[in-house]
């Protein structure tokens, strides 16, 4: 069947629950589960820490990191089960936000939105 002649032409698609099929449980598996677990978390942490440095008046508390930690956890649970890509906390972020002084969330949702906009409009 050529791709002109699929009868499903729209652009934005709902992701399907386990596209690849349901999880295989096995030891390696788990392994690297609680390995990138820590990895992840290191990565929370350590953003959250950046942001703080960069950000006037902000302090690292626990409850920002605890808060932190469960939207990465929520994040990657319903990553993996409709098969997309995680979001991963990444302290550069902290770099972009010291040179451009740009400390609202506002501005980054509006940009993050025109950018969605355009990848759509690119197919």
């Amino acid at each position: 069947m050529s791709p002109s002649s699929s009868s499903d032409s729209s652009m934005i698609k709902v992701p399907e629950i386990f596209t690849w099929g349901f999880p295989d449980w096995n030891a390696g598996i788990i392994l690297t589960a609680i390995i990138f677990t820590f990895i992840l978390i290191s990565n929370t942490v350590a953003a959250v820490n950046a942001m703080s440095v960069v950000i006037p008046n902000e302090a690292v508390t626990p409850a920002k990191l605890n808060r932190g930690t469960w939207a990465g956890g929520i994040s990657h649970i319903l990553s993996s089960a409709f098969s997309t890509i995680g979001v991963v906390p990444l302290p550069v972020s902290a770099g972009v936000v010291q040179i451009t002084k740009q400390f609202k969330v506002l501005p980054f949702l509006i940009a993050c939105s025109l950018l969605s906009i355009v990848l759509l409009s690119s197919h």
